[in-house]
C-alpha cells in the first residue's frame, strides 16, 4: 500500500503581518488611530482584505444595575484607557428603568465615532427557567426599549427579539440553561453568538451547535468593577469598517471570535469562506488558518481544528505567528469546524465555526482518540473514530520512533470496521518518544491521514492536569461536594445557592463517572441545607445526610433513594445544640456509620457517632474528648472489621488531622496524622478494592492526599489541580473509587468569584478489580480490557505461563453466561480477543455491568466490564 506524503506543518518565521495584508488603520480599512494601542488590526488570509479585526466587549455593567460608574464613564474608560474598538453597556433588564435605558441609548450615540470607537446600548435579559431552575442570561444589542418578555418565558424573549429586530448573545452558558439549549428557529435567527470564556463553556457551546444553532463565539467580560474593556475576555468582530452597522452585521453573521489575549489575531477560512459562513461543497476542501500575537513573549503553543465537537488535527508552532493549511477530508453530510488556539502563557481563543454540507468520494480523515498528544502512557493501545459516511474500506495504523515514520515503523491494518482498538506489535522502550497516525483507505486505494500524535512510554503519574472534568459551571456558588460509588451508580451531591438559599443538588453516573446526568435539586426548604454526605446503597439506591437549619439550629437530616423516589427528609438529631458536618460509611457487615460534630455537651465541639442496622438507630455515642474543637469528621470501614474515624482539631494550636480506630468493641487512642505549620481542613476518606485507605484534605488553597497501605501512610502529595481556564483556589475534596477501579477526587474550585465542582480521576486503576479469590493466579494473567467502559467493542488480553485448557467467557451480574470467547487448549504466551458487546446469539447486550472470567487449569481471574 502506498501512502501520500506527510504534510508536516512548518511554522512561519516571518511575521504574517508582512504577508501583503491590509491593516485596519490603513487606507483600505477604517480602523482607529494608530496611536491608540490595540486597535490597528490585520487580515492574515493571503491577499484577501475583506475584513478587519476589531477588539471589544459586548457584555459589561454600570451602576444602573449591579456595577459601578455611569454609561458615559464606561464608554470613556473603554475608549481612552483600555483602547478597545467597541463596548456594549448591558445592565440587567430587570434593574433598568426607562429613563436609565434612554440615557444608555443617548450616551451610545454620543460616543460612537465611525473609524474610532463604537458604543452600543445593550441590556442583559435575565430570565428564569421554571423546569430547570436555571437563570438564563442573554445580552440584547441596540434595542429601543427595556425588554418586556416574562422572565420564565424564553420563547417570548425570542419573539421580542424578532419583533424589535434586535440581536442577542447567549451569556455564560451553564448546565440546563436556555431550556437545555433547545433549538428555536426564531431564536436562531436573532441570537448571533454565545459566550465562550473557557473550555467548560466550549462544551456547552458544542451542545448548542449539535442542537442546530448557528452562533459565533464571544468573550463575555461581564465587567462590574469599573475596568471596562481591560480584559481578559474580549470579542473580536470581523468587519469591513469600524461602524456600528458593521459590528452588528458581524454578530448577525456569526463573524466573531472569543479571546483571552488582547492581541491574539485569528483568521479561519475554508475554500474562501470565513468563520461564521455556511455553504455546500462537492469535492475536497482547502482549509487555511492564520494566527498572530504582537507580543514577543506570547508564543502560540497549539492550534487545534475541531470537527463536530471533536479534536481532529492540531499543530504546535512555538512562534508568535503561524499560517497553517491542514490537509483533511470531511465526512459526507453536515459538519462544522472551529479553531481553538492555546498560547504558551495559557491564554486561549475560540473561533466561530464554519458549517459545511460536504459531498466527496474520498474517505474521511479519521479522528485519533487515544493516546492524546504529548501523553505519557504505560501501554500503547490506540483507539480512533471513523465516519461510516466517509467511504473507508479499512484503516491503517502506524507507529514509529521518528516523526517521518522511517525508524522502528510498525503497521497494522484494521479491516473489521466494528473494531475501534488495536494493539501494535511493537516493543516500545520506556522513556522514548513515539509517533502515531491513521490513514483511512477506500476501495480505490485513496487515503487520508490523520494528524500525527506524539506520546512517551514511561511511568504515568497517578493524577495529572488533563484529568480535570468540570461538573458544574453555574455563576452562583456550588460548594461542599460529596462523592460515593454505589452498586451501579456514582453519586455526586453538593450544596448551591443558585436558587437564592442554600439547597442540595445531585448528579449521577451509571458508567463509572465517564458521563453524568443533569443536575437535579434534592431539597426544597426556605432554611439552609448544606454540607451533604452520601453513601451508595443496593442497586441504584443512596442515602444522603446533610446539615439543615430548618429547625432553627443546625441539625442532621437524611433522605433515602430506592432507585425510583426519594423519601421525605427526616432528622437524625434533634436537640438544642448545633449538630453539623455529617459523614457516613458502611462497614463490612452492612452497618451504616454516621458521624458528626456537636457542642451538645459543652461549649466546644466534639465528634459523635451512631449506627443504623437497616431498621433502627443505635444510641448516640461521644467519640472524642478534648478541650479544643474537634470537627469535620469522616469515617471509613477498613479490613479486619475495623472502622476508622478521621477528623480535624486545633488542640495543638493549629488545625491538624487526627484519626482513631474502632475494633467492633471500643475506640482506640487518638493518633495525629499531620504536623505542618498550615491549617488542614475538610478531610475526606475512602477505601479502594485493594484495601488501601485514601485520605484527602485541604491546606492553603490546594488539595493534598495520602494513602495507607497495610497500616503505613505515604507522605502527602499535592493534587495537580488545574481548571480549563487556569489555576484556581480549591477546597473541600471528596474522594471515592468508581466502578472501573479509578480513584476520583471531587472538589470545589474558586475562579472569578464563583465556585464550582470539579472532578479529577486517576490516570490508571488503583487496583485490579477482580474476585477476592483470584489475587494469586500462578498460571494465568488477565489484563484490563480496553476500552472500558465500552460502547461497540473491547479488547481482552491474557497471558498463559504454561499451556493448558482455557475458557474465557462473559457473564452478566446475575451470573448468567452471555458469550464464550474461547474454550479449549491454548499454548503458553499472550493473546488478545475482541468482544463486540454481543451474546452467543449475536444480539447486542443491554447497557450495564458484565464480567469477563478467564479459567486456566486450576486458576481463574475475573474482570469487570461496563457497557454503555
Amino acid at each position: 500500500m502506498v501512502f501520500p506524503p506527510m504534510h508536516r506543518t512548518v511554522p512561519v518565521v516571518v511575521s504574517i503581518l508582512a504577508l501583503s495584508l491590509v491593516g485596519a488603520g490603513s487606507a483600505a480599512g477604517a480602523g482607529a488611530p494608530e496611536e491608540r494601542a490595540g486597535t490597528e488590526r490585520f487580515v492574515p488570509a493571503r491577499t484577501d482584505t475583506t475584513y478587519n479585526l476589531y477588539f471589544g466587549v459586548f457584555h459589561s455593567h454600570s451602576s444602573y444595575s449591579d456595577g459601578v460608574g455611569t454609561p458615559a464613564e464606561a464608554f470613556t474608560f473603554a475608549r481612552d484607557v483600555s483602547g478597545i474598538d467597541f463596548l456594549g453597556v448591558s445592565d440587567h433588564h430587570n434593574q433598568l428603568d426607562a429613563d436609565e435605558y434612554a440615557d444608555v441609548l443617548a450616551q451610545a450615540d454620543a460616543f460612537t465615532e465611525d473609524g474610532v470607537f463604537v458604543a452600543l446600548a445593550a441590556q442583559e435579559w435575565t430570565g428564569h427557567s421554571p423546569e430547570t431552575g436555571y437563570v438564563d442570561h442573554a445580552v440584547v444589542l441596540e434595542a429601543d426599549h427595556v425588554f418586556e418578555a416574562a422572565e420564565d418565558d424564553l420563547a417570548a424573549f425570542y419573539e421580542e427579539l424578532a419583533a424589535t429586530e434586535c440581536l442577542a448573545i447567549f451569556a455564560h452558558p451553564s448546565d440546563y440553561g436556555f431550556d437545555n439549549f433547545a433549538y428555536s428557529t426564531v431564536g436562531d435567527a436573532w441570537v448571533g453568538a454565545c459566550e465562550v470564556r473557557h473550555d467548560a463553556h466550549l462544551a456547552k457551546y458544542e451542545v448548542l451547535l449539535a442542537n442546530g444553532w448557528r452562533l459565533g463565539t464571544a468573550g463575555g467580560e461581564d465587567t462590574h468593577d469599573g475596568t471596562w474593556g481591560d480584559g481578559p475576555r474580549w470579542t473580536v468582530a470581523l468587519a469591513p469598517a469600524l461602524t456600528k452597522t458593521d459590528i452588528l452585521d458581524a454578530v448577525a453573521n456569526h463573524r466573531t471570535y472569543s479571546t483571552r489575549d488582547g492581541n491574539l489575531e485569528l483568521v479561519f477560512r475554508i475554500d474562501g469562506h470565513w468563520m461564521g459562513d455556511a455553504f455546500a461543497h462537492v469535492g475536497n476542501l482547502a482549509f487555511e488558518i492564520a494566527v498572530s500575537d504582537a507580543d514577543e513573549g506570547d508564543a502560540i503553543d497549539r492550534i487545534e481544528l475541531h470537527q463536530n465537537g471533536q479534536l481532529l488535527q492540531w499543530t504546535r508552532p512555538g512562534n508568535v505567528s503561524c499560517e497553517w493549511y491542514p490537509d483533511l477530508t470531511p465526512p459526507n453530510g453536515q459538519n462544522h469546524y472551529l479553531v481553538k488556539v492555546v498560547e504558551t502563557d495559557g491564554d486561549r481563543a475560540w473561533s466561530a465555526p464554519i458549517w459545511i454540507d460536504c459531498e466527496t468520494d474520498l474517505p474521511a480523515t479519521p479522528l485519533l482518540d487515544h493516546p492524546m498528544d504529548g501523553a505519557t502512557v504505560s501501554t500503547f493501545t490506540p483507539s480512533f473514530t471513523w465516519h461510516r459516511s466517509g467511504g473507508a474500506k479499512s484503516y491503517v495504523l502506524e507507529c514509529s520512533s521518528s516523526f517521518d515514520f522511517s525508524v522502528d515503523r510498525s503497521i497494522v491494518t484494521v479491516d473489521a470496521i466494528e473494531d475501534t482498538t488495536c494493539r501494535l506489535p511493537l516493543c516500545l522502550d520506556g522513556g522514548e518518544s513515539y509517533f502515531w497516525r491513521i490513514a483511512a483507505v477506500n476501495e480505490e486505494g485513496a487515503s487520508a491521514f490523520s494528524g500525527v500524535r506524539t506520546f512517551e512510554i514511561g511511568e504515568v503519574p497517578l493524577f495529572s492536569h488533563d484529568t480535570v472534568v468540570e461538573l458544574t459551571s453555574d455563576p452562583m456558588d456550588d460548594t461542599c461536594p460529596a462523592l460515593a460509588q454505589g452498586d451501579e451508580t456514582t453519586w455526586l451531591v453538593w450544596d448551591s445557592s443558585r436558587d437564592g438559599n442554600s439547597e442540595l443538588y445531585y448528579k449521577t453516573s451509571d458508567d463509572c463517572a465517564e458521563s453524568w446526568s443533569d443536575a437535579m435539586r434534592l431539597t426544597f426548604d426556605p432554611a439552609s441545607d448544606a454540607h451533604p454526605a452520601v453513601v451508595g446503597r443496593s442497586g441504584r439506591g443512596a442515602w444522603v445526610f446533610w446539615e439543615s437549619m430548618r429547625d432553627g439550629n443546625a441539625e442532621i437530616y437524611h433522605t433515602q433513594y430506592d432507585g425510583a423516589t426519594w423519601s421525605e427528609p427526616h432528622s437524625a438529631s434533634l436537640d438544642a445544640a448545633a449538630d453539623q458536618d455529617p459523614a457516613v460509611a458502611v462497614d463490612g457487615d452492612g452497618l451504616l456509620w454516621l458521624v458528626w460534630s456537636s457542642d451538645r455537651e459543652g461549649r466546644n465541639f466534639e465528634v459523635y457517632s451512631a449506627t443504623h442496622d437497616g431498621e433502627t438507630w443505635s444510641p448516640t455515642s461521644r467519640v472524642t474528648y478534648s478541650s479544643a474543637r474537634d470537627a469535620q469528621p469522616v469515617v471509613v470501614s477498613v479490613s479486619g472489621g475495623e472502622t476508622w474515624l478521621i477528623w480535624i482539631t486545633d488542640r495543638d494550636g493549629n488545625l491538624e488531622v487526627y484519626t482513631k480506630s474502632h475494633d467492633g468493641v471500643s475506640w482506640a487512642d487518638d493518633v495525629r496524622l499531620t504536623n505542618t505549620m498550615g491549617a488542614e481542613t475538610h478531610p475526606s476518606v475512602a477505601r479502594t478494592d485493594d484495601g488501601r485507605i485514601w485520605l484527602a484534605y485541604m491546606r492553603g488553597g490546594a488539595v493534598y492526599y495520602r494513602v495507607n497501605e497495610a497500616g503505613v501512610w505515604t507522605d502527602e502529595t499535592v493534587l495537580p489541580t488545574q481548571t480549563s481556564f487556569g489555576s484556581a483556589s480549591v477546597d473541600w475534596p471528596a474522594v471515592a473509587q468508581a466502578c472501573d477501579g479509578r480513584v476520583h477526587i471531587a472538589y470545589q474550585a474558586t475562579d472569578g468569584g464563583s465556585r464550582n465542582i470539579l472532578l479529577q480521576r486517576s490516570n490508571y486503576l488503583s487496583t485490579d478489580v477482580s474476585d477476592p479469590i483470584d489475587h494469586a493466579a500462578p498460571v494465568v494473567a488477565l489484563e484490563r480490557a480496553f476500552p472500558n467502559p465500552l460502547t461497540a467493542s473491547t479488547s481482552i488480553a491474557f497471558e498463559l505461563r504454561e499451556s493448558t485448557d482455557v475458557t474465557l467467557a462473559i457473564y452478566d451480574v446475575a451470573g448468567r453466561l452471555v458469550r464464550t470467547l474461547i474454550e479449549g487448549p491454548a499454548d503458553a504466551g499472550r493473546r488478545a480477543l475482541a468482544w463486540d458487546a454481543r451474546d452467543d446469539a449475536g444480539e447486542k447486550v443491554a447497557a450495564g455491568v458484565y464480567f469477563a472470567r478467564l479459567e486456566a487449569g486450576p486458576d481463574a481471574v475475573t474482570r469487570k466490564l461496563v457497557v454503555i
